[in-house]
């Protein structure tokens, strides 16, 4: 049966393959499934970065910016990102 861990090692598997399609989405179920990490969010931010999904990776990572954890690197990338794409 499906668990968050197991969406989220599956998702690291395709990230791993450079399939960021995959793993954005296997990063979404984990997220969907489990809200006490934002783990997922972040690697969701990082996906859809790389399909230049600009969009989607501000949105996960500002949901991601919600947990201590993953708050310093999806600062990072959201301020690097609205910096190339001229956001505010």
């Amino acid at each position: 049966e499906p668990t968050p861990r197991l969406w989220s090692l599956l998702g690291d598997l395709h990230f791993m393959r450079k399939d960021y399609a995959e793993s954005y989405e296997a990063y979404r179920q984990s997220a969907a499934m489990d809200t006490t990490s934002g783990r997922p969010l972040l690697m969701m931010g990082y996906c859809a970065i790389q399909l230049e999904k600009n969009e989607d990776a501000i949105s996960a990572l500002e949901r991601a910016v919600e947990y201590p954890d993953e708050r310093g690197k999806a600062n990072q990338l959201l301020l690097a990102l609205k910096q190339l794409t001229g956001e505010q």
